[in-house]
């Protein structure tokens, strides 16, 4: 039977049903052992220098992604992080991602005019991942041309908007989450998509596995009951 994947969560499933990516914010939190991870200098903090290289964290083969990584333009952020400084250090990861060939999960809030710019302005050699959607079908659909991947999570039991955006979406391009939620299981995300998608799960877990295996190209994985 092929997994539940969960490619953005703060906090790992015991379940044997799901594969999940653990978020890691650089500086701040320990690398998982024996778990698929992201890595990431999160625009919230980038004062916070990491304690281990990452480049050395990144050869990792269990880490399969960059990020969370982006920006913020929420007032309280750019009072410590001005644009500036978030945009350059932004740059710097999509250096890495293209360096070490893994994709990017971008944190991306009230500037995705700007992030467009940066994908039209820099070589993007990786997929991009924007985590935790939550815009209209318009800033998706922008998104899609210029050749994102989405990931939605809880909120799409909430907002009507969002709902609208995953109705639209073309499921090659789409991915799920959890994200910092531990009111809800990746399962339950999956159960409300289908409805909404008006697609079957089983459909919806394959496609989204196969979106998993293209874009994150997980180690290991022959080893595992799901190949």
């Amino acid at each position: 039977m092929l997994p539940f994947v969960n490619i953005h969560t703060h906090y790992l499933s015991e379940s044997t049903s799901v594969i999940s990516i653990k978020n890691v914010i650089a500086g701040r939190e320990e690398v998982p052992v024996n778990h698929y991870f992201s890595i990431g200098v999160h625009p919230w903090y980038l004062n916070v220098k990491p304690q281990v290289s990452m480049n050395d964290i990144l050869k990792n083969p269990l880490c399969l992604a960059i990020g969370e990584c982006g920006l913020d333009l929420q007032k309280s952020i750019l009072q410590k992080n001005p644009i500036s400084i978030q945009k350059f250090v932004f740059e710097e990861q999509i250096i890495l991602s293209n360096q070490y060939q893994k994709p990017l999960i971008i944190h991306c809030v009230k500037c995705f005019d700007q992030l467009l710019h940066i994908r039209k302005s820099l070589p993007a050699l990786q997929p991009w991942i924007i985590h935790g959607y939550n815009k209209n079908p318009k800033i998706s659909q922008a998104l899609l041309k210029a050749g994102f991947y989405i990931s939605f999570g809880t909120l799409i039991f909430k907002s009507k908007t969002l709902q609208e955006s995953l109705k639209l979406m073309p499921i090659d391009k789409l991915f799920l989450e959890t994200d910092d939620q531990q009111n809800y299981n990746i399962e339950a995300v999956y159960l409300q998509a289908a409805k909404l998608l008006e697609i079957s799960l089983s459909e919806l877990k394959f496609q989204i596995f196969e979106n998993f295996k293209t874009v994150f190209h997980p180690a290991q994985l022959k080893k595992n009951m799901y190949l």
